[in-house]
């Protein structure tokens, strides 16, 4: 895939779906910041995706939380010193939480800015929609959740 940038910040890059855009973004040829809370989680998989790049990319671990406005400056302070100015952002961090109280169902907390939220889980299905999804017309920018 043809980028628009060679350098890359991806938060939640220690694992999962954050690592898995990382290893793609690098081998599309983006130098890549790995952002993310857990610095273990982050170095190796640094070591393993520059061990997979043989040179041709490098990602670098940074340990910080979204959700602090300092940890945010100091990455892109890092990945501007490292690449150059970043010209992709991937925000991959966020947590919930599901745990069950009784006949009512769950509780669903959501991390956002530091603060957590709950809501009783008493429907069967919620739709959530990302804000940009509510100007577009296309029924594909949504995903459908279901507790039960």
């Amino acid at each position: 895939m043809k980028l628009m940038s060679s350098s890359a910040i991806v938060a939640g890059a220690g694992q999962g779906i954050g690592l898995g855009i990382a290893a793609r973004l690098m081998r599309d040829g983006a130098n890549v910041l790995l952002f993310g809370r857990t610095p273990e989680k982050l170095e190796a998989a640094a070591a393993e995706l520059n061990r997979t790049a043989e040179g041709r990319t490098r990602a670098v671990p940074f340990a910080g939380d979204v959700v602090r406005a300092e940890d945010v400056a100091r990455t892109i302070e890092v990945a501007t010193r490292e690449f150059g100015l970043p010209g992709i952002l991937v925000n991959n961090a966020g947590t919930a939480t599901i745990r069950r109280i009784g006949r009512m169902g769950g509780v669903l907390r959501v991390r956002a800015d530091g603060h957590h939220s709950q809501a009783p889980l008493d429907v069967q299905t919620s739709r959530c929609r990302a804000p940009h999804a509510a100007r577009r017309k296309r029924r594909h920018h949504h995903s459908e959740m279901t507790w039960t």
